[in-house]
């Protein structure tokens, strides 16, 4: 990549793997929001319909935390790939802030 050659302040964290393998966590998880955030939106919504799509998305995260504890990432596509593209395995540091994010993120809806 052209900034690893570069003076860019964070260019070491553009060849770490594991702040990479985060990147590509986030990534999906910010598309998961963003796609609740538009469903939300718009004039025909009721409080019920919105109330089950934000109780559908809390089943999401309960399953996403789930597999992610059993090692499995595709319910992250980047992720995924990213960890098959490198033949990489997610580190139990990873897991545990993957957990850590999904419970803190199930608990503010």
């Amino acid at each position: 990549m052209f900034l690893t050659n570069s003076n860019y302040l964070n260019r070491d964290n553009l060849i770490d793997e594991q702040w990479l393998c985060r990147l590509a966590y986030l990534s999906g998880i910010f598309s998961r929001v963003n796609e609740l955030n538009l469903s939300l939106q718009g004039v025909n919504n009721s409080v019920f319909h919105l109330y089950d799509k934000i109780s559908a998305f809390k089943r999401k995260l309960r399953v996403m935390q789930q597999q992610i504890e059993k090692q499995n990432a595709n319910m992250f596509p980047s992720l995924c790939n990213f960890i098959e593209e490198n033949n990489l395995s997610v580190k139990a540091d990873m897991i545990s802030d993957i957990k850590k994010h999904l419970t803190s993120t199930f608990e503010c809806l």
